[in-house]
């Protein structure tokens, strides 16, 4: 990408961002927390839960796109105890044996210790399962080997599908370090912009600016970010 470019797209070379999570509540009354943010210092979920009237104790499912830390670390206490004790935590099968096959380094420590701290409670699901009722999994790997696009009747939630809109939405193509297989994120990325701009659901991402809820639609030049709902 071209300088210029940059400064176009970014309006002078800050891309806005964020760190979000999202809580979605069943018509039944169960709760259903959708990756879990940083955690430690860095992390203020558990705060703005409660300010909701949402305790830990509360929420039943877990729903990870990835885990990558600043989607696991809300998961864990300062003494790598579990935070949620009733919750049942679902990551992707493919995401689950790539970090279970002894990856390394301090990405690969806490996810074993997130493993070892919800244990039993820890479920798998396959690319196309209905993980819950009404929330369908589907395979967006690239990011990482697992990551995963969520789909509820209302949202499409794409977890790490991009960082920076204000670059990766018309540039698809664009990738950040942070993508373990860039091809394979580029090509997710094209296919989750044209679903989302031929679904018209709105879009909830882990990156995208606060508080994280668009829209994907077409523009000439390719795809547009469209803030709000």
């Amino acid at each position: 990408m071209l300088e210029e470019e940059f400064l176009r797209l970014t309006g002078g070379g800050r891309v806005p961002s964020s760190v979000n999570v999202f809580l979605l509540k069943r018509g039944d009354g169960k709760i259903i927390l959708v990756d879990a943010g940083n955690g430690g210092k860095r992390g203020g979920m558990l705060r703005k839960l409660e300010q909701s009237g949402v305790f830990p104790e509360s929420v039943d499912f877990i729903l990870l796109t990835h885990m990558h830390g600043d989607h696991i670390g809300g998961l864990l206490g300062k003494h790598g105890e579990a935070v949620f004790s009733r919750a049942l935590v679902y990551v992707s099968m493919p995401e689950w044996e790539f970090w279970q096959n002894g990856t390394a380094g301090p990405q690969g420590k806490q996810v074993r210790k997130v493993l070892h701290s919800y244990g039993s409670r820890v479920r798998t699901f396959r690319f196309g399962e209905e993980v819950l009722p009404g929330i369908k999994a589907f395979d967006a790997s690239g990011h990482t080997p697992g990551h995963t696009v969520f789909e509820t009747d209302s949202l499409l939630i794409v977890g790490d599908l991009l960082h920076a809109a204000a670059l990766q939405i018309p540039r698809p193509e664009v990738c950040t370090i942070y993508d373990m297989n860039p091809s394979g994120a580029v090509q997710a990325r094209r296919r989750f912009y044209e679903f989302a701009a031929s679904s018209s659901k709105p879009v909830a991402g882990m990156h995208l600016p606060y508080p994280g809820i668009g829209r994907i639609g077409r523009s000439a030049a390719g795809y547009v970010y469209l803030p709000g709902k």
